[in-house]
This record gives structure tokens, C-alpha cells and sequence, in this order.
């Protein structure tokens, strides 16, 4: 029902053939849905998780949904909304598991950890950092998986989950990685920099951006351009050879990272409680007005509709010309990417995920998820 127009999409040989196997949907982090999300707001399930939930869903092949919670479970759903199993790490999860080609779903804890499970949710392999992993896994097309870690590391494993390289970054890395058609690995640090790795490791470039590079993470166009923000209040676009090819100002730090539509138009949202829609060369086509800081990503369906959370507790459909659509009201604070999902042959749905609450509304349907802020009382 539609395919992804940037290069380096989804491969079988990576991921899992479903509607959204990882994080930003494919290995260009383009945000691209191949399917048309919802015409309405209704409310179809929700399932109740046992803490907050930081971890944007993966959907497997067969339509189980899987999503991490910070009380340590990696947790699997049938697409009804029930209980399928969930598996307990050794402390929380903020990272959002990729499914491989072969069903195998990777997720990264606070307990150093990077895991290896079975669909069935028993454990295949684990593989110790040295610090906690919020990066989100990335797959090529050999089925090595890259991954960044708070020990200032960046990970290259073997499918078998032994070491192939590590990459030394100056700070920490809460970045989740894209790679480019050849192989190249862009990932963000804290440190203030971009990363291109070549495939065997070692450094291709870096460029240095105005702030530290947190949640946001590369996204890489038709182009091969480069995309993503800094604390700074800048959205960047760096050329291939690791050159500035244009900045753009917002009003306040960028923490989530682009979605790509099909026309190349750039979606970005702000701490400044902004959704900006940017053309490829950079200028502004509009804006759009939330309640509060966004500080996750947006999705487009394959009609061009934009979803985005914000954190004033509501999901936003806007229309390609940034009017609303439709909006939902959660009640708590949104923070982590919308999902547009195919949970059955010929279903569409979306789910979303409400403080400890996985919601799922009409078809079709998206998937986002919102961090709570706890008061002391």
C-alpha cells in the first residue's frame, strides 16, 4: 500500500518484514510510514504497563508489538491488545527495540546490556557495556547491529552478539545510529558531534555542531544530506563529505530528530513547542503552534499527514499544509515517536502509549508513547 522514497529503507535481510521493525522506521531514520494513518481519534484498546513508558514500539512480522517500560520489561502484545510475554532486564528501558530479519528483537537497558530475544521471549544472547544503552539499535544488510552506550562508546556486533568494533566518542551517547547506502554509520554524542564511521570502525568525519547532540538522531535523505538537531537551537544539514550545507534557527533546543516526506519536506520539532516543516534547501514552508515543548519526533503517513506528540499531553494530526486535522488528549506528557502500524492482513492501526497505558485507536492506527513526569508530593 505504498513504498518509502528514500534510499536504504527497510531491507528483508536486515528487518523484520513488517510495517515499523525499529525505531524512525528504517535505517535512514526517515520517520516515512508506507501506510496511511487514522481519519479519527477513537480509542480501540489500551494495555496497562507496570511504569512509564520512554520506548517507541517495533512491530514484528506477525503484528506482535513489542515496547520497553522503565520498570526493566521488554514487553510483547498481541495486536488484540493482550498479553503475549515480557521479559525482565536488569533495569530500566528508554530504548525502542528493532526486530531482525530472522525475528530476533534487540533492545538496550540501564543495566549495561544489550539483549538478544527469540520471538518467543526467551534469551539468545546479551552483550555488557559499560554503561547504560537509551540508543536504539540499528541492522545492515549483513545483520551486524550498531548501537551507542553512556560509556562514550559506539558498538559494531556480529549477529552472533560478539564485538566486531567499538568507536570512542567523547561523552555519552543517547543517539540512536542511521546508515547510509554505503555502509556508513552517523550517529550524535553529547559532545557536541556528529560521527560518520566507516563500516570497518574508523572514523570518516565529524562535524561539530553548537550543543550537545542528545535524543536526536542523523537522518539521512534521498540526497544523502545528512539531518538532525542540536541543544544548540539549530537543525543542521551536513553534506555526504561532512560539510555544512545549511542551519536553521528555532526558538529553543531540538531533542527529537526529523521525519522525511515524500516531497523531502523536513519536519522538526522544538523545545519552543514548534513543529516546523522545512523545504530540502533549508527556508521555512510553515509552522505549527503546540501547548507545550516537543521534544520527540514526528511521523508522516504515506498520505502526507503529519502525527506529533508534544509534551502538553496531546497527539497532533496536521494536514500537509501544517492546519490541524484532529487532535488527542492523553493527559500526560507525550514523549516518544507515533507508529503507524499494520497489525493484521488488510488492518491498519495506530497505537500509542499513555504514561504506564498502551492505547490503540481506530483504523488505522498509530503508535506513540508519553513519559510521565512524577511530582513528590
Amino acid at each position: 500500500m505504498g513504498s518509502i522514497f528514500v534510499s536504504g529503507s527497510v531491507s528483508a535481510a536486515s528487518y523484520a518484514n513488517s510495517s515499523q521493525p525499529k525505531y524512525l522506521h528504517d535505517n535512514n531514520n526517515s520517520g516515512l510510514s508506507s501506510y496511511t494513518g487514522p481519519n479519527s481519534n477513537d480509542t480501540k484498546w489500551k494495555y496497562q504497563a507496570g511504569a512509564q513508558v520512554d520506548s517507541t514500539p517495533a512491530i514484528g512480522s506477525d503484528g506482535t508489538i513489542y515496547f520497553g517500560s522503565v520498570d526493566g520489561n521488554l514487553y510483547a502484545l498481541y495486536s488484540n491488545g493482550t498479553a503475549k510475554w515480557k521479559y525482565k532486564t536488569g533495569n530500566q528501558i528508554v530504548s525502542s527495540p528493532a526486530i531482525g530479519g530472522d525475528g530476533t528483537i534487540y533492545i538496550g537497558s540501564d543495566d549495561n546490556y544489550l539483549y538478544a530475544l527469540y520471538p518467543n521471549g526467551t534469551l539468545k544472547w546479551k552483550f555488557q557495556t559499560t554503561g547504560a544503552i537509551h540508543s536504539s539499535a540499528a541492522i545492515d544488510n549483513n545483520g551486524n547491529i550498531y548501537f551507542g552506550s553512556f560509556d562514550h562508546y559506539v558498538y559494531a556486533l556480529y549477529p552472533n552478539g560478539t564485538q566486531k568494533w567499538k568507536f570512542k566518542t567523547l561523552d555519552q551517547l543517547t543517539s540512536s545510529p542511521a546508515i547510509g547506502s554505503d555502509g556508513t554509520i552517523y550517529i550524535g554524542s553529547l559532545d557536541k558531534n556528529l560521527y560518520a564511521i566507516n563500516p570497518n570502525g574508523t572514523q570518516k568525519w565529524k562535524y561539530t555542531t553548537g550543543g550537545s547532540i542528545s535524543y536526536s538522531c542523523p537522518v539521512i535523505g534521498s540526497d544523502g544530506v545528512i539531518y538532525l538537531g542540536s541543544v544548540d537551537n539549530y537543525f543542521y544539514a551536513i553534506n555526504p563529505d561532512g560539510t555544512l550545507e545549511w542551519k536553521y534557527p528555532t526558538g529553543q533546543a531540538i531533542d527529537g530528530s526529523a521525519a522525511i516526506g515524500k516531497d523531502g519536506t523536513l519536519y522538526i520539532g522544538s523545545f519552543d513547542n514548534y513543529l516546523y516543516a522545512l523545504s530540502p534547501m533549508g527556508s521555512l514552508k510553515w509552522k505549527f503552534k503546540t501547548g507545550n515543548a516537543i521534544g520527540e519526533s514526528p511521523t508522516v503517513g504515506n498520505d502526507g499527514i503529519i502525527y506529533i506528540g508534544s509534551t502538553d499531553g496531546k497527539m497532533y494530526a496536521l494536514n500537509i499544509n501544517g492546519t490541524k486535522k484532529w487532535e488527542y488528549t492523553t493527559g500526560n506528557y507525550l514523549g516518544t515517536a507515533a507508529v503507524i502500524g499494520r497489525m493484521e492482513p488488510s488492518t491498519l492501526e495506530v497505537m500509542t502509549i499513555t504514561s504506564t497505558q498502551l492505547m490503540i485507536l481506530k483504523y488505522p492506527q498509530i503508535f506513540l508513547e508519553e513519559f510521565i513526569i512524577h511530582q513528590s508530593l
